[in-house]
């Protein structure tokens, strides 16, 4: 970096202090305590960093590096060792040895299952472009209906929160309000997961970004997911082959579903709070 580790030619300044030379990452600040701090060059990008975890991860791989060298020796031992034990017996009863072979074989290792991980992951990948505005200010863009927005760089990203609640266009205006018939999903919590190792809540595709190969769950976050699957009218309710069924239910049938989902919400926010009989009472509420 100019003027604190290298200059602009990125040669290493003879004065650069000691921390240009130590290893450090972005880091889960909700999961991981070792040493975090805020990210001080990006204050509004909600990022924390930590040079502990990085220490701890090059300490313990120094450490299993000596351990694998130490393995390799005493197995070159014993090898040796067996190598002198046969030339001083022979090479022994060969149909035996295939016997033996037969007898002891190799059995089929099951196939390891991916342990479940709904942590919410740290970076966009390649899929979501990164710009700078020209006062240095990171954002990604979100486009929609033709108008182009500007959403922070770590969008979704770390950590569960309501990301889209003060962003435009459907959530809030300009100056990030939250607007008056805004959606339900607004409030809700989610973020990004890995879909490969996150299979028991819903899992769904970006639809802000559909291209970027980015899934994201409300669930993975204890938070109500609103959204229909396809061949809903709505959430549960499934859509049949009558149009005009179809709209009775929209009408009739679907407002009640957005309520009992809004009181879900609430429910699991206040769930620290809150037992089984207050979150029925909530729900209940909101529904009769």
């Amino acid at each position: 970096m100019p003027d604190f580790c290298a200059g602009v030619d990125g040669i290493p300044l003879s004065d650069a202090p000691d921390y240009c030379g130590q290893s450090w990452c972005f880091v889960n600040a909700d999961t991981c305590t070792n040493g975090i701090v805020a990210s001080g060059y990006f204050p509004d990008a909600n990022l924390s960093y930590s040079y502990d975890v990085c220490a701890v991860a090059e300490d313990e791989a120094e450490e299993e590096v000596d351990e694998a060298e130490e393995g390799e020796e005493e197995i070159e031992e014993e090898e040796g060792e067996g190598e002198d034990e046969e030339g001083e017996e022979g090479e022994g009863d060969e149909e035996g040895e295939e016997a033996d072979e037969e007898e002891v074989g190799l059995e089929d290792e099951p196939a390891v299952e991916p342990e479940e991980d709904c942590s919410c992951v740290i970076t966009h990948g390649d899929g979501i472009e990164l710009f700078w505005t020209e006062e240095g200010v990171h954002y990604i863009e979100y486009t929609a209906d033709g108008e182009t927005y500007q959403y922070p760089p770590n969008y979704g990203l770390s950590q569960c929160m309501a990301w889209d609640a003060d962003l435009q266009p459907t959530c809030a205006d300009e100056d990030g309000m939250p607007l008056d018939d805004a959606p339900v999903w607004c409030t809700n919590q989610y973020c990004y997961v890995n879909p490969e190792t996150c299979t028991t809540p819903r899992v769904r595709p970006s639809g802000s970004f559909p291209d970027s190969g980015l899934f994201y769950s409300y669930e993975a976050c204890g938070d109500v997911d609103v959204f229909a699957d396809e061949g809903e009218v709505c959430p549960g309710v499934e859509e049949t082959e009558d149009a005009w069924w179809n709209d009775f239910l929209k009408l009739y049938i679907c407002p009640g579903v957005e309520e009992r989902l809004d009181a879900e919400h609430e429910a699991a926010q206040a769930e620290e709070e809150c037992d089984d009989e207050c979150i029925d009472e909530i729900i209940n509420e909101a529904i009769f």
